[in-house]
């Protein structure tokens, strides 16, 4: 989790020295605290339960009917971007945008649980993803709109 946190840190660094007037700092200590303890305390366990089902049960689930490693990727892969084509990155950038990223995020995740034989790493990107999305920064668009510290401008 703090490896990949640490990547996205460095890469949103580039993005915002590429384009400084797209960032827009916004710290509001009151509302800021309750929603880092909310955060800490709650996204581990939201993104770890996404991974139990879509990894565990889903992966798991179709791979001991088919015995087909992957058909099992094309189907939690295929699922959890179809969950995920309700949230309003989805307006905002196009179904086929996001349909791009959510099935290379679900298909990432399923081979990470697949080559470590574990819930593990996917659960920790997946909470670092979202940990990010929450307290760091938000942009237009997307499905968590929180006091986050930055906010970004498409």
């Amino acid at each position: 989790m703090g490896i990949w946190l640490f990547l996205t840190v460095i890469a949103e660094l580039f993005f915002y020295f590429t384009n400084p007037g797209a960032y827009r700092f916004q710290f509001h200590l009151s509302a800021f605290i309750p929603l880092l303890i909310i955060g800490i305390l709650l996204i581990p366990i939201q993104s770890a339960m996404e991974e139990v089902f879509f990894r565990g049960y889903i992966l798991q689930g179709s791979f001991k009917a088919t015995q087909s490693i992957i058909w099992s990727l094309v189907v939690s892969t295929c699922f959890f971007s179809l969950v995920h084509s309700a949230n309003p990155e989805v307006a905002k950038f196009g179904f086929a945008t996001m349909q791009v990223y959510y099935l290379g995020a679900g298909l990432f995740l399923a081979l990470l649980a697949i080559a470590d034989n574990g819930l593990e790493l996917s659960i920790g990107i997946h909470t670092a993803t979202n940990l990010f999305g929450s307290i760091v920064l938000k942009y237009e668009g997307s499905v968590l709109q929180t006091e986050t510290l930055l906010s970004k401008k498409w």
